[in-house]
Formats: structure tokens, sequence, C-alpha cells
């Protein structure tokens, strides 16, 4: 177990252009504020083939299931499954992201925040970031604004390309809620977003509903059907 008052993490408090490769930590984390799975507070460096678990816990802002705040950071092939609470800027990986890159990268857990809660970065500012085969899993819930699957909001042109991106589960949060973002702020003109989307039912919900209708007949598809599937 991790304790402190700022930038507190399961492996370490905070780390600058440090690169990590084929680690794991499992722990719970709690900090007044900027608490983070693996690092507090992260300024460049690489992450690369990691797995992540736990608790993540910040009375204050910045919480993540991976970094609290980064910026210039590079992530590839990470997996992370932990419950992740805070206020301001929480998120499954990373609570503040800036000017980074995430690559195949899964997060599965519940997330809780006030404002700004993402499945994988609670808000993302300053510069671009790039998001390719990244996947969330669980409820992202925010008690006031911005809550999105994978963003929970964008300030300006900051989301340089989000490509091959899900998120499976619910959104909740009072205004400026969206399946993969919760909101972009500012000039965000031509983002490419591509082969992403928001899965309501899992596949073998999908399935099931598809086997039992008859195959000569046409596709009756509704929600309360597919809520009949899944309690099936």
């Amino acid at each position: 177990e991790v304790r402190g008052s700022s930038c507190a993490g399961g492996f370490a408090g905070s780390s600058r252009n440090t690169n990590y490769s084929t680690f794991s930590t499992s722990t719970s984390v709690t900090s007044s504020e900027k608490a983070g799975g693996f690092i507090g507070y992260a300024d460049g460096g690489t992450y690369t083939n990691g797995t992540v678990s736990g608790s993540v816990v910040s009375n204050g802002n910045y919480a993540g299931g991976l970094l609290a705040h980064a910026t210039g950071t590079t992530l590839t092939n990470i997996i992370v499954k932990s419950t992740v609470l805070g206020q301001d800027y929480t998120g499954g990986y990373m609570g503040y992201c800036a000017n980074s890159n995430l690559s195949k990268c899964k997060y599965e857990g519940l997330l809780t925040g006030k404002q700004y809660v993402g499945g994988i970065c609670g808000s993302v500012e300053v510069a671009a970031t790039s998001f390719k085969d990244c996947h969330t899993k669980g409820s992202v819930s925010a008690l006031g604004d911005y809550s999105g699957g994978i963003v929970g909001a964008s300030k300006g042109a900051c989301i340089e390309i989000m490509e091959s991106c899900s998120h499976f589960g619910d959104i909740v949060g009072q205004s400026y809620l969206g399946g993969l973002v919760g909101a972009i702020i500012g000039e965000e003109e031509n983002t490419p977003v591509l082969n992403s989307y928001q899965e309501k039912y899992d596949g073998e919900v999908i399935r099931f509903f598809l086997l039992s209708g008859h195959y000569r007949n046409p596709i009756n598809f509704s929600d309360e059907l597919m809520q009949q599937a899944k309690n099936s």
C-alpha cells in the first residue's frame, strides 16, 4: 500500500525521461493529489509491455490507473485493471495527458471522478496525442461534466488521431458525455476518428440474440430484445 500527500505511485512518485519495459505492479495507492497506479507524475519516457492492477484514490485532482499526470510519454501494449477514484482529471490510464502516443492499451475497471473522466485519459491538453488500438471496459462516471469512454475532454486541437479504439460499458455524468470523447473544447477541426466505436452489449449477448431468431426471418433489433438476450 502507498499513501502520500502528492505525486504517489505504485512504483514511483515521479519520473522524468525514463524508459520502462516488461513491468508489473499490483497495489493500492492513495494521495491528496496526483495518484497513479504506476507513477504519480511523469514527464517524458516510454512504457512498454506492462500490467498494472489494484486501486487508485486521489482525494484531490489527477488520478490515473497508470499515470496521474503525464506529458510527452509513449505507451505501448499495457493492460490496466483497477478501480480509480478521483476528483477532476480521472482516467483509466492518465488523469491528465499532453503530447503523448498510446497504442495497444487496454483498461478494465470502474472509474469515478468529479469532472474530466475518461476510460483512457481524463483530459487531453496542450499538444497532440494519438490513440491507436486502445480499448476500455467498465463504467465511466462523472459526478459533474465531461465523461467519455476514451477521453473525458479534449481541450483544443489535441487529439491527433483516434484509430481502432472502443469502449464497452456505461457512460455517466451530467453534461458533455460521449461514447468515445465527452467533449471537444475549442478549435479541433478534422480530427481523424477511424474504426472506433462504443459497445453497449458484449459479443456473447449479440451472439445469443442472433441465434434466438429464425435464420429466414429479418433481424428485429431493439434494446428491449437485446436486454432479454442479456438476461437469458
